[in-house]
């Protein structure tokens, strides 16, 4: 079970995408690579190969809070985000990822698509979106 890390850069504020609601303390992600990878990662050596490793998440998504910078996602409670695989990035993969990018993932599957489809369902619901 993952749990709240002792350093709090964003519980006082207030939640982006819940009007009122503070941020509070809990678990920091982010759905960007670029940002999971810019210090928030450790790195492994297996031979000759130094890999970043990741934690990939699955999130409840109305216990998400986002932070007023919104490449950060907040989750209060542990039982609302479950750790399912480990993603590692070789050395030539975050050199790639740095010098372009998320956009050098861009497919059906990528961060804006599930973001502009996330957008249109909170709006159809006349639910807010952050």
């Amino acid at each position: 079970m993952l749990i709240a890390g002792a350093a709090q850069a964003c519980s006082g504020h207030v939640a982006a995408n819940k009007p009122g609601q503070h941020v509070g303390i809990g678990i920091y992600c982010s759905p960007l690579f670029t940002t999971c990878l810019d210090g928030y990662t450790q790195s492994v050596t297996k031979g000759n190969q130094t890999y970043k490793v990741m934690l990939q998440c699955r999130i409840k998504p109305e216990a998400l809070k986002c932070t007023a910078v919104t490449d950060y996602w907040v989750i209060n409670e542990p039982k609302n985000i479950r750790p399912y695989g480990i993603v590692l990035f070789s050395s030539e993969h975050v050199a790639t990822i740095k010098a372009h990018g998320n956009s050098i993932y861009q497919n059906p599957w990528n961060w804006n698509s599930w973001k502009d489809g996330y957008q249109k369902h909170r709006t159809s619901n006349n639910l807010p979106f952050p």
